[in-house]
Order: C-alpha cells, then structure tokens, then sequence
C-alpha cells in the first residue's frame, strides 16, 4: 500500500488538491480505515484466519499514511525535518510501550471462559480503533502542508541575531518588515 500510497498522492497534488489537503486525505484515510478493519477483528475474527486477514488488512492501511504525515514533516520545515521525525516517533513510540500493558491489564481476566475472553479482546480492539479515530480527526483539523515561520530558524547577521518571524516596525511611512 505504501509503495502506491506515494505516487498517487504525487499525482493528486500536482493535478487537483493542495498539499494540505492531500496530507489530510491519505493520513486521516489511513488512521479511519485501520480503525474499521480492528473493529471487524473485534466482532469477526473469531478464526485465526479471519483474525490474521483483518490485522494485515488493517496494517497494511497504515501504509497510506506514509504519503500523509511522514513526508508532512518535510512540508512543514525541510529543514528541521529530522529533528521533527525524531521527536514526533519518539512520542509515537510511547504507545508501543503502554498498549502491552493495557491489554494485558483487560485481556487477561481472572475469568476462564472463552466467550468472556473474547470479549475482553473485542474492547482492546475498541479501545486501540477509538485511539486511531482520535487521531484521525485531530489530524484532519489541525495538519497544516505549508510551510511554518519557525522553519528557517535563527541566523546570525550583522553581529546580531535575527528571528525569521520579525515583528514590523514603525517608519516614517508607516510598517514595514524588518529585513
């Protein structure tokens, strides 16, 4: 899916959306889809087959978000690109750390029957699909693919130090932007 994700993304910028809107369309697309495909595990993978099919359905989704906010970073401030990766994977990553726990915490009751503990899988599912949709949407209102202020960064010019997102300041004819 991501090999595909990249040139059909390329191809609808060029031709008919704004980078904005593309990075909006293939990420939230991406996290919405995935959400579906863990709720249908939830309620119909009650076979390893149908199990597996769905996961991979729904891993394989994922793909499309690399043409949504991987390369965003990229839009945002190509120059901070890495540092933004790393900052932004190293948050991500945290919830590799805490889903183990919290499905352990649900799935592994101390009740023994094979219906109640389908069940509690089904609401590690549910919760794992909500977290997605959160994403999905917050990601939809506040994803920006424009370039930011801060992303030159600070230069040093005329022995002082010179911010890219310079206040105006009053002259004879009125404001201008200081240069």
């Amino acid at each position: 899916v991501a090999i595909l994700a990249g040139p059909l993304a390329d191809f609808l910028r060029s031709r008919y959306l704004s980078t904005t809107v593309t990075r909006k369309l293939f990420t939230s697309s991406s996290l919405i889809l995935s959400a579906l495909f863990l709720l249908l595990c939830g309620y119909f993978g009650t076979s390893k087959l149908i199990a597996l099919s769905l996961l991979t359905a729904g891993v394989g989704c994922v793909g499309l978000a690399i043409a949504g906010y991987s390369v965003n970073l990229i839009d945002l401030s190509p120059r901070f690109a890495g540092v933004l990766m790393g900052i932004t994977n190293c948050v991500g990553n945290c919830s590799g750390i805490i889903a183990p726990v919290v499905a352990k915490a649900i799935a592994h009751s101390k009740h023994a029957t094979k219906e109640v503990y389908v069940e509690e899988w089904r609401q590690v599912f549910m919760i794992a699909a909500e977290v997605y949709l959160f994403g999905a949407i917050i990601y939809a209102i506040l994803a920006d693919g424009k370039k930011q202020w801060w992303a030159e960064g600070v230069k040093w010019k005329n022995g002082k130090w010179i911010h890219p997102y310079t206040l105006p300041h009053l002259t004879e004819n009125g404001f201008t932007i200081q240069s």
